[in-house]
C-alpha cells in the first residue's frame, strides 16, 4: 500500500507540473518537510509541503524510474524516464539530477512536454529583423553559427526552431546531443552520455565519415570540441553550436579562452546569436500604466494568479558578418571583437 501511495504521489507532482507548464520540479528536503517547488516562467514557485517521512518513499520511487543505483545516497547522480499518466491522457520525458544534501538526497526532475510542437522563431518571440538573419545564415553551406546564453535561456529550444527551418532543404543534418530532448522527422540524431555510453568527443570525430551537410552540436565544452567543430566548419560543413558565454561580443573571448586559434575564429566564425527569457505581461489583465504613458502593465487576475505576468518571450542580440561594421572602439578593443561583423539588437513589443 505505502509504496501504492508513493506511487501515486509522484505522479500526481508531475500532473500538476504538465498542467502548470513548469520546466523543472525540485524535490527538497528540509528538517521536518518535504517541500516542493516548481519553475515556472522562470521563477520557482512553492507547489506543496510534504510530512519528511514521504521523503525516502519518492526518492526511492525516482531512482527506480531513472534505474539509478537505490542504495547510493552519497554521491550525484543523473538519469532519465519516460513518463505516462495512468490513464494515458499526459506523457513526458523527464530528466532527472539527485544530489546529497545535509538532510538527504534532493531531487531536480526537468520536465519535457513531447506533444508541445517545435515553435517557429518568429512564435518564440524573435523579431522579423532576426527571423531574416537567421533565415540568410541557415542557407549557407559552411560557417560555425554560435547561439549563447546562461543556462535556462531557451538556447536549445532556438536549435530546434532553427533545425525546422533546414528540414525544408535537402541537405543531411546530424545533431550531437546531450541529451535528445525532441525528436525530429528526418533529421540523425545521437545521443551522447548517460546510459548510451557515447563520448562527446569520440561521436564528434566520428562524424564527418557520416557525409553530413549541417551538424549541430549540443554544446561546445572544452577545447578538443570547438577544435572539432571548427574543423568541420573549414571543410565545407554548416556547424550549429552552443556556447555558454554572456553576450554575443564574448564568444570569441570564450573561444580564444578555451584555446583556439584567432585566424581560425576569425576562418570560420559567420553568425553569433545571445538570447535570454523575459516575462510576458498577461494578456488577460494588460492595461497602460497610468504613470507612465504608453506603457503597459499587468493588473492581475486569475488566468496569472495576480502576478500579472504569464509565460516568456525572448529578446536576443545577433552579430553577423558583413561588409560595413561599425563597432565601438571600447568593445573592439577590450573584447577582441571580429572587425567585420555587425551588430543587431531588436525586441519586439
Amino acid at each position: 500500500m505505502e509504496d501504492h501511495t508513493t506511487e501515486e504521489l509522484l505522479d500526481s507532482i508531475i500532473d500538476s507540473a504538465l498542467r502548470a507548464r513548469a520546466s523543472d520540479i525540485h524535490i527538497d528536503p528540509a528538517e521536518l518537510l518535504l517541500v516542493v517547488f516548481f519553475r515556472i516562467d522562470g521563477s520557482l514557485r512553492l507547489e506543496r509541503e510534504l510530512p519528511i517521512t514521504a521523503h525516502e518513499g519518492i526518492v526511492m520511487r525516482i531512482k527506480v524510474l531513472a534505474r539509478l543505483p537505490v542504495d547510493d545516497k552519497r554521491h550525484p547522480k543523473d538519469g532519465r524516464f519516460r513518463w505516462i499518466h495512468k490513464d494515458g491522457t499526459l506523457s513526458a520525458e523527464v530528466r532527472v539530477s539527485m544530489m546529497p544534501t545535509s538532510y538527504g538526497e534532493n531531487a531536480v526532475l526537468r520536465i519535457f512536454d513531447p506533444h508541445i510542437s517545435i515553435l517557429s522563431l518568429k512564435e518564440l518571440g524573435f523579431s522579423d529583423m532576426h527571423v531574416r538573419s537567421v533565415e540568410e545564415v541557415l542557407a549557407l553551406r559552411s560557417g560555425l553559427i554560435m547561439v549563447v546564453g546562461p543556462t535556462g535561456s531557451g538556447k536549445t529550444t532556438t536549435l530546434y526552431s532553427m533545425l525546422s527551418i533546414l528540414q525544408r532543404s535537402t541537405r543531411l543534418i546530424i545533431t550531437v546531443e546531450d541529451p535528445v530532448e525532441r525528436r525530429i522527422h528526418g533529421t540523425r540524431q545521437i545521443e551522447v552520455g548517460g546510459s548510451t555510453l557515447l563520448a562527446y568527443v569520440t561521436v564528434l570525430r566520428s562524424i564527418l565519415r557520416q557525409d553530413p551537410d549541417v551538424i549541430l552540436i549540443g554544446e561546445i565544452r572544452d577545447k578538443e570540441s570547438a577544435e572539432l567543430a571548427i574543423q568541420s566548419a573549414l571543410t565545407g560543413h554548416l556547424v550549429i553550436a552552443t556556447l555558454h558565454a554572456s553576450s554575443v561580443f564574448q564568444v570569441k573571448k570564450r573561444l580564444l579562452n578555451i584555446g583556439i586559434a584567432e585566424y581560425l575564429i576569425d576562418a570560420t566564425l559567420v553568425f553569433a546569436l545571445s538570447q535570454r527569457l523575459v516575462a510576458k505581461i498577461c494578456d488577460r489583465c494588460r492595461e497602460l500604466d497610468s504613470n507612465h504613458s504608453g506603457f503597459y502593465k499587468g493588473r492581475g487576475c486569475k488566468e496569472c494568479k495576480d502576478r500579472g505576468v504569464s509565460g516568456r518571450t525572448v529578446i536576443s542580440e545577433i552579430l553577423k558578418e558583413g561588409e560595413s561594421l561599425r563597432v565601438d572602439a571600447e568593445y573592439k578593443a577590450g573584447l577582441g571583437i571580429i572587425p567585420f561583423y555587425e551588430v543587431l539588437n531588436s525586441t519586439n513589443e
